[in-house]
């Protein structure tokens, strides 16, 4: 009884059926459907977003207000029914179905790098890595410092082994010229003795006199010192005994070429006299086709006996038989430096292996 009551009025506030106020609340009912979307016969909303422009009929490019979900062709209504799509119809694709353009899209978005965010090191890291770079470079330097050493130890060996190749020469020279000098020496000697005793055989004053022209001697091998000292190449040169064994031979060289030197100038102040005591002719005769000098024969006379000039002349003689002595002593001594030099590199940087 209640529930018929309750319908009364209720159809008494909204209207007869097919009145004024009926339709205008059917009207509303049906409006109210359309905007909520269409329902199944359990009153559930049917989802129909996919495909949204077929099954509500609207046209997004038309200004007419939509039908209502009653006056809808069959199958727009919410039922599925397929759709005959035409092959040449442009289809509706989004971003998703199209990787290309997606990517393009993605690519012209402006990317922000945000830095990277680091921990903080401890201070035993970094005293770590400096230990380590400080090690490194340390090697290298210890590395570069130890294949200098060795190049210059290679350099100063073969310093060494082309002085030693000098000294043997040396030794070679003045053992062959030794003998030649000391028998220098006796013929000036016995020329200063025979210009001033008559009884002397002038034969043999001609030919000790002819000799006094003639000098001999040796060249030293100092292309090795020479490249010493124009290179700076004594710095090499780590043993301190050697650097001095070898500027003390250089010093004997040295008084050996002033020697000669001396010599050369006093053989000079020989030659005038020697062509107004003595018969050119004679002297021509002396000598051999092998520049050899033979003692003439016979007893040839001297071309002047003026005792002024054979003073003067014996003078020089003089001179020159002091300066064969102390070239003769400068040999000596450099054929006796050379010997225990060349002994003591030999043994020093081992040159028999």
């Amino acid at each position: 009884m209640e529930e018929d009551k309750v319908c009364r009025r209720y159809q008494k506030k909204i209207g007869e059926p097919g009145s004024k106020n009926g339709d205008n609340f059917k009207k509303m009912i049906e409006e109210e459907e359309f905007e909520e979307g269409p329902k199944d016969e359990g009153g559930r909303l049917i989802n129909t977003t996919n495909n949204s422009e077929h099954t509500t009929g609207l046209n997004p490019k038309s200004d007419k207000p939509p039908l209502p979900p009653s006056k809808l062709p069959t199958g727009q209504a919410g039922e599925q029914v397929p759709l005959e799509v035409k092959a040449d119809a442009p289809q509706p694709q989004s971003l998703t179905q199209h990787p290309t353009l997606h990517t393009q899209h993605n690519n012209e978005m402006e990317v922000h790098h945000h830095g990277h965010v680091h921990e903080k090191k401890k201070w035993k890291e970094y005293l770590f890595q400096f230990l380590m770079l400080f090690l490194a470079v340390f090697c290298g330097f210890l590395a570069e410092y130890q294949l200098e050493q060795t190049i210059e130890r290679h350099r100063e060996k073969d310093y060494i082994k082309s002085f030693t190749e000098d000294l043997q020469s040396d030794l070679s020279e003045i053992s062959w010229a030794m003998p030649f000098l000391k028998e220098r020496e006796l013929s000036l000697d016995s020329l200063n003795y025979g210009l001033h005793n008559s009884h002397f055989n002038r034969a043999d004053l001609y030919f000790y006199a002819r000799q006094s022209t003639r000098p001999i001697g040796v060249t030293p091998s100092d292309r090795t010192i020479i490249q010493l000292k124009n290179s700076g190449g004594f710095r090499l040169i780590t043993n301190k005994q050697t650097a001095d064994s070898i500027l003390a031979y250089q010093g004997l060289i040295e008084n050996y070429q002033f020697a000669l030197k001396r010599e050369a100038e006093e053989i000079q102040h020989l030659l005038p006299f020697l062509s107004k005591l003595f018969d050119a002719k004679v002297f021509d005769e002396m000598v051999d086709n092998a520049n050899r000098i033979h003692k003439p024969t016979g007893n040839p006379q001297m071309r002047s006996s003026d005792p002024n000039l054979i003073n003067e002349f014996s003078y020089y003689v003089h001179l020159l038989k002091t300066t064969t002595l102390l070239k003769n002593k400068s040999l000596h001594r450099m054929h006796m430096r050379a010997t225990n030099i060349l002994q003591f590199l030999k043994t020093q940087y081992h040159l028999n292996e």
